[in-house]
């Protein structure tokens, strides 16, 4: 082993113990010292080869690139990391979680290899990106809805301090090659101290799915995964953005000018108003 060599590992074993020590102490603090991580390390070695050095990348998140091997391999930020396997290693059991194998934290900025199921990202799907040829129809949004809501009741519910998800959107979930939605980026989510029903924080999430009375407040609490789970249904029955940056138009205005004038087919994704069961079902929910 030469120099450069040694100096490089040398290099990865420092980042591997800071990002490691981090990781632990708010696995503790979360979960108390009888936390269970069902996942493992991955070695930088390991990684580069699986990547090909990094150049097989397959779609971009809003928290870094994706690479493609066996595994999503999902780079962060060292707090957002933390974080995110944090809560993740207690979800991956959940059939509508995106499973995450293992970290690798011996690279300055830190990780996540998921398991591989396709790289369709909801927002891709319902707003034709990256040359998505996938569509929706009214059934599967439905499940879609019920699937990413057993998530959020399950991190409400399933822990001894209910767990904020904070940033509800389709571009933190996958749609796998079944159809079946997978949430994934935990790295924004908080707990709720015991005994309470909010905890005060930065305001953290993405702008048209926050909260107004978090956004206004700073107080997170299971509202603020309501509200922004109502704008996901929204785009899930509109097939629109949240706002659109082309000419600053939001999907409030496009919802109270509908229901202002009747006008249910407007209302409604083009994509699904032939199925007739799907048009059925939402006059019946309007009468």
């Amino acid at each position: 082993m030469n120099f450069f060599q040694k100096s490089e590992k040398k290099e990865q074993e420092q980042f591997y113990w800071k990002n490691g020590g981090a990781l632990l102490t708010d696995l503790i603090t979360t979960f108390g010292p009888r936390y269970k991580i069902p996942i493992r390390h991955f070695g930088a070695e390991e990684i580069i080869s699986a990547t090909i050095g990094f150049r097989e990348m397959v779609g971009i998140s809003d928290d870094g690139r994706m690479y493609k091997d066996e595994e999503r391999v999902h780079s962060i930020t060292v707090e957002q990391l933390i974080r995110d396997v944090t809560i993740n290693s207690q979800m991956s059991h959940h059939k509508n979680v995106l499973k995450l194998l293992g970290c690798c934290l011996e690279f300055e900025h830190p990780a996540l290899i998921y398991d591989f199921c396709g790289t369709d990202l909801l927002s891709h799907i319902l707003h034709d990106e990256y040359n998505c040829r996938r569509s929706l129809s009214w059934t599967s949004r439905l499940r879609i809805a019920s699937e990413i809501a057993s998530v959020i009741a399950y991190l409400h519910n399933a822990f001894p301090t209910p767990i904020i998800f904070r940033d509800i959107k389709p571009k933190n979930v996958i749609i796998d090659q079944h159809g079946v939605a997978k949430l994934f980026s935990f790295s924004l989510s908080i707990s709720l101290p015991p005994g309470k029903l909010q905890v005060e924080d930065l305001v953290r999430g993405t702008f048209g799915y926050l909260d107004p009375a978090y956004s206004l407040s700073g107080k997170v609490t299971q509202k603020t995964d309501v509200y922004s789970f109502g704008m996901l249904l929204l785009q899930l029955l509109t097939g629109r953005r949240v706002v659109n940056l082309i000419d600053s138009s939001s999907i409030f205005n496009f919802l109270i000018y509908c229901v202002d004038t009747a006008e249910l087919d407007g209302l409604v994704d083009p994509k699904i108003l032939g199925e007739g069961r799907g048009v059925e079902q939402m006059e019946q929910i309007q009468a």
